[in-house]
C-alpha cells in the first residue's frame, strides 16, 4: 500500500472518534448537570470553542516544531484526544455532586458549574481535535494531494462514527464500552501515523505551499464564517422539522447526522474537479442555496409519508433514504466550502484561521438557531430565509437577470405554510392550533379536535383531554394518594396537561410540586380545563427543571412521587426508566413513601416492558402493576398502566385513602382500584424475571433491539404484553 492510500486510512478514525466523543459528551452532560437547552448549547459552544482555540494554536506552534514529522504530530494530537476524551465521563460523578451542593447553597452557584464543568472537562480533547486541521494540510502537502481530500475522508469518518455510535457500539457495549470503544479506534490511527516513518522535514507553515492559477479568494475568512453558519442553522432547523415527522428518537437524530455528514463529505471530494473546470466557489454555495429552498419545502411534508406494516424493519433505512434524497443535494454544495477555501490557503496560518472562523460560525448557527430565530420564526420560515440568503450569491456572474427570475419563481413556489408538523394522527383529523411556541430545545404547541384538546411536543400527542382515554393520568395522581395512609408532600414529575396534579390536589395533599423541563408546558396549562387552574393554587408549586435533577438537587422529602415522561423509545427518555433513577426517587421518598410509574404498553416492545418492569422492581421490591380498565383499543386491549411501588412493605389490599374524604367525586370507585390490579408483587416480579435492567450504561429502551415495535408480528405489543400478564394472573387472586 502507497503512502496516499495508508494516509488516507489514518485519518479515518480521527473523524469517527470526533463525533463519537460529541455524541458521548452529551449523554454525560445530561446526566451531570440535568438535561436543558441550556445544557445543550454549552456543550456545542464549549466543544467549538476549543476546536476554534485548538486550530489557532497549531498555527502559532508549528512554526516552532522545527523538524518534527507531520505524521508525529498528528498521532501525539490524536492521543491527546482519545485519552482526555473520557474527562467528561470520569468526572460526571463528582460534577453531579459538586452541582448537587453549590444549588442547595445557591443555584446561582450551580449555574457557574453548568458553564464551568464542561470547559474543564472537554478544554484538552476539543484542543487536541481542533488543532489536527492544520496538520491535516501538512500532510497533504507531503503527500502533493490536495488538503479537500483528506479533509472529506476525516469528514466520512465523521459520518462512519455518526451511524456505528447509536446503531452498533451502544446497544451492544453500552455507553462505557463504546467510550472505550472510540478511545482504541483512535489510538489505533495514533498508532499508525506513529509508525508510518519520517516523511522528511516540516517544511515552514508560512510558505507559500502550492501555486494555483487562479485568482486569490477576496475574504475567505468571512467566506468560511458564512459557510460554518449556514451549515448550522440547517443542521438545527431540519433536525427540528425532521424530529416532528419521524418523532424524537435516536434513530432520527442519528439519520440526520449521518446524511449530512456525508453529504458534506462528498462536497469535499467534488472540489479538485470543481476547481480544475474553474468554477467559482461562491456560485456552488449560490446554487446551494438554491436547492435549500425545495430541500425544506419536502422535508415539512415527511410527516405525510406512510411505511407499510410489512415495511417497518426496514424503517430506518427508507427514512435514510429520504433524508439523502432530499438534504443531500444542497448539504454537498455547501460542503464544498470549507475545503475549496483550505486548497486555496495553501499554508499552516491560513489553514488555522479558516478552520477557526468557520467553527465560530458553526457554533454561532447551531445557538443562533435555537436560541433566537427558531423561536422567532419557526423551522419553515428559518429554513426558507437561510436558503434565500445564501442564494443571493446565486445572482453574481453573468446572466444576473435570468437568475433573478429563478430564484424569484423559486422563492414564491417554496413560500412555507402554516401547518403544525407531525407524526400523530391527531394531526390528520381536523384541527385548530390553538397556542404554538418554538422553543430552543422543542416547539409545544396546543391543538383543538373534534375528540378533545392535545398536547403536542414536536408533533407527538404527548398529553390531551379525552375524556376515558386520559383517564390514566387522574389515576396516576389518585392512586398512590389512596394508598398511602397520611401523604401530605407530593412530586409530579412531567405535568402534561396537570390532571395528575390537580388529582393529588383533589386527594388532599397539602403541598405539590410540579417539575417540568419544558417551561412551554406550564404556560399551556390555561388552555386544558380539566386541570381546574392548577397553578392558581398556592399549594402547588411550578419547577422548570429536569425531574431527575430536581431529585438530586432538592433536599426535600416526599410521600407520593409520579412520573409520567415521554415515551420510552424517545432520545434520552431511559435516564427516567433507569435503575440510577429509581435509586433518587427512592431516595426522596419518606418511609412509607409511593412511587408511581406510567406504564405505557402501546409504546414498549414485549421485552422491554418486561424490563421496565424488572428495573421498578429492582428499586422497589414491593410493587404491583395497576392497568387502567377505561384505555382500550378497538378489540378490548388494555393499553397503558400504573406501576406501583412502595418504599418499604405494605398490604396492598388495604386503601385507606377511601376512609378519606376527596374534594370532589371519585372517578374510581374502591372496587374498581382494587379489581384493576392486573399483578400483585409475587406475580409482578415473575413476569420481569430474567429480564434485563434499564441502567444509565445499557440504554437500552432508546438503544436497544427493543425499540423497534415493527418487531411485534401479528399483534399489538400491547397485545402481546397482556397475554403474559393474562397468563400469570391467579383466579383465585382477591385483592
Amino acid at each position: 500500500m502507497d503512502l496516499r492510500s495508508l494516509a488516507c486510512l489514518l485519518v479515518l478514525p480521527g473523524g469517527a472518534a470526533a463525533i463519537g466523543w460529541q455524541l458521548l459528551w452529551q449523554h454525560h452532560t445530561s446526566l451531570a448537570l440535568g438535561v436543558s437547552a441550556q445544557a445543550t448549547a454549552l456543550v456545542v459552544t464549549t466543544t467549538m470553542a476549543g476546536m476554534t482555540a485548538g486550530a489557532l494554536l497549531a498555527t502559532r506552534c508549528l512554526p516552532k516544531a522545527g523538524n518534527l514529522n507531520p505524521w508525529i504530530i498528528y498521532a501525539a494530537l490524536e492521543a491527546v484526544a482519545a485519552l482526555s476524551g473520557h474527562g467528561l465521563g470520569w468526572l460526571r460523578e463528582p460534577i453531579s455532586r459538586l452541582d448537587t451542593a453549590a444549588f442547595r447553597v445557591n443555584p446561582f452557584f450551580s449555574s457557574l458549574i453548568l458553564v464551568l464543568a464542561p470547559v474543564i472537562a472537554l478544554g484538552p480533547a476539543t484542543l487536541a481535535i481542533g488543532a489536527t486541521v492544520p496538520v491535516l494540510g501538512l500532510l497533504a502537502r507531503r503527500l502533493e494531494i490536495p488538503v479537500s481530500r483528506l479533509y472529506a475522508l476525516n469528514t466520512g469518518g465523521a459520518a462512519l462514527g455518526a451511524g456505528l455510535v447509536p446503531f452498533l457500539f451502544l446497544p451492544l457495549m453500552g455507553v462505557n464500552g463504546c467510550q472505550m470503544t472510540v478511545a482504541g479506534l483512535q489510538m489505533m490511527g495514533a498508532l499508525g501515523c506513529w509508525a508510518v516513518g519520517p516523511i522528511g522535514a516540516l517544511e515552514a507553515p508560512t510558505g507559500p505551499g502550492r501555486k494555483t492559477e487562479r485568482e486569490p479568494l477576496a475574504h475567505p475568512c468571512r467566506l468560511a464564517f458564512v459557510t460554518g453558519l449556514t451549515t448550522f442553522l440547517l443542521e438545527v432547523t431540519w433536525f427540528r422539522t425532521i424530529r416532528s415527522a419521524w418523532l424524537s428518537t435516536v434513530d432520527s437524530f442519528a439519520i440526520v447526522l449521518f446524511a449530512f455528514l456525508i453529504a458534506l463529505a462528498v462536497g469535499a471530494a467534488l472540489v479538485p474537479m470543481l476547481r480544475r473546470r474553474k468554477m467559482a466557489v461562491v456560485s456552488v454555495l449560490g446554487w446551494a442555496g438554491l436547492l435549500i429552498l425545495p430541500a425544506s419545502l419536502a422535508m415539512a411534508h415527511f410527516d405525510g409519508v406512510r411505511i407499510p406494516v410489512t415495511l417497518l424493519d426496514w424503517k430506518p433505512a427508507i427514512w435514510l433514504g429520504l433524508a439523502l434524497v432530499t438534504m443531500g443535494p444542497p448539504v454537498t454544495l455547501l460542503g464544498v466550502g470549507l475545503p475549496w477555501l483550505l486548497d486555496e490557503a495553501g499554508a499552516t496560518a491560513g489553514w488555522g484561521r479558516l478552520y477557526a472562523w468557520n467553527t465560530i460560525g458553526c457554533a454561532l448557527g447551531a445557538c443562533g438557531a435555537a436560541w433566537l430565530l427558531l423561536p422567532l420564526l419557526g423551522p419553515g420560515w428559518m429554513a426558507w430565509g437561510t436558503g434565500i440568503l445564501l442564494a443571493v450569491l446565486f445572482l453574481r456572474g453573468r446572466g444576473a437577470p435570468w437568475r433573478a427570475a429563478v430564484l424569484g419563481v423559486l422563492a414564491w413556489l417554496t413560500v412555507p405554510q402554516d401547518r403544525l408538523t407531525g407524526a400523530s394522527g391527531l394531526l390528520r383529523l381536523p384541527h385548530r392550533v390553538v397556542a404554538r411556541e418554538h422553543g430552543p430545545d422543542v416547539t409545544t404547541a396546543v391543538i383543538e379536535t373534534p375528540r378533545g384538546r392535545a398536547l403536542m411536543i414536536d408533533g407527538y400527542a404527548a398529553s390531551g383531554e379525552f375524556g376515558a382515554l386520559t383517564g390514566y393520568m387522574d389515576a396516576m395522581g389518585r392512586l398512590p394518594m389512596l394508598l398511602h395512609d397520611q401523604p401530605r408532600d407530593a412530586l409530579v414529575i412531567c405535568v402534561g396537561t396537570g390532571q395528575t396534579a390537580r388529582a393529588l390536589r383533589e386527594e388532599n395533599a397539602v403541598a405539590v410540586t410540579a417539575v417540568d423541563v419544558n417551561p412551554a408546558v406550564f404556560r399551556f396549562l390555561e388552555h386544558f380545563p380539566a386541570n381546574q387552574g392548577i397553578l392558581a393554587d398556592p399549594r402547588v408549586t411550578a419547577i422548570t427543571m429536569d425531574g431527575r435533577a430536581w431529585l438530586r438537587r432538592t433536599d426535600r422529602m416526599y410521600d407520593v412521587i409520579t412520573l409520567e415522561p415521554m415515551p420510552p423509545l424517545f432520545a434520552g427518555t431511559n435516564a427516567l426508566y433507569s435503575v440510577e433513577f429509581y435509586r433518587l426517587i427512592a431516595a426522596r421518598l419518606r418511609p412509607g413513601g409511593m412511587a408511581a410509574q406510567w406504564f405505557p404498553m402501546h409504546l414498549l416492545s414485549p421485552e422491554n416492558a418486561r424490563s421496565v418492569a424488572a428495573t421498578f422492581l429492582e428499586v422497589f421490591p414491593e410493587a404491583v402493576l395497576w392497568i387502567d380498565p377505561s384505555n382500550t383499543d378497538p378489540q378490548g386491549t388494555p393499553q397503558q398502566g400504573v406501576l406501583l411501588g412502595c418504599n418499604g412493605s405494605r398490604d396492598w389490599q388495604r386503601w385507606p385513602g377511601f376512609d378519606r374524604p376527596a374534594r370532589s367525586a371519585r372517578p374510581l370507585s374502591a372496587e374498581i382500584c382494587r379489581s384493576a390490579m392486573g399483578l400483585g408483587t409475587a406475580d409482578l416480579r415473575a413476569y420481569g424475571s430474567g429480564a434485563r435492567l434499564v441502567t444509565d450504561d445499557n440504554l437500552l429502551l432508546t438503544h436497544g433491539r427493543g425499540r423497534y415495535l415493527g418487531s411485534v408480528r401479528g399483534n399489538s405489543p400491547a397485545g402481546e404484553t397482556m397475554k403474559a400478564i393474562r397468563a400469570l394472573q391467579l383466579t383465585n387472586l382477591r385483592w
